[in-house]
């Protein structure tokens, strides 16, 4: 799936986009809770858990669709078709766990 782009530009994906969007509103929001409310500054390391965890999650969508509607999902087999949307619902379980735990640990 490419998008069209004019020359010289590199293509944005469709789910890189998305990671960005959720993890732009994501930081938003953690540096609203914790430097509003809180009055705190926010922590730099919760920033990049949150742009990294988001991006995991919607490469976690991605691995399901892909594994679902994809012909041919080499170099895995067929038999493969069944674990890899579990391993793509292991990642968006596992980062959405991540994403709580920093907006539970901003909050105190």
């Amino acid at each position: 799936m490419s998008v069209p782009v004019a020359a010289g530009e590199a293509p944005l994906r469709p789910y890189i986009a998305a990671g960005l969007v959720l993890a732009a509103i994501l930081v938003v929001s953690y540096i609203a809770i914790r430097g509003v409310r809180k009055r705190r500054w926010p922590d730099v390391g919760h920033l990049f858990k949150l742009v990294l965890t988001t991006t995991a999650i919607t490469n976690g969508v991605r691995m399901g669709i892909i594994a679902v509607t994809a012909t041919n999902v080499a170099p895995f087999t067929d038999e493969d078709r069944f674990f890899i949307p579990l391993a793509g619902f292991a990642l968006i379980i596992v980062s959405v766990r991540e994403v709580y735990e920093v907006f539970a640990e901003s909050t105190k």
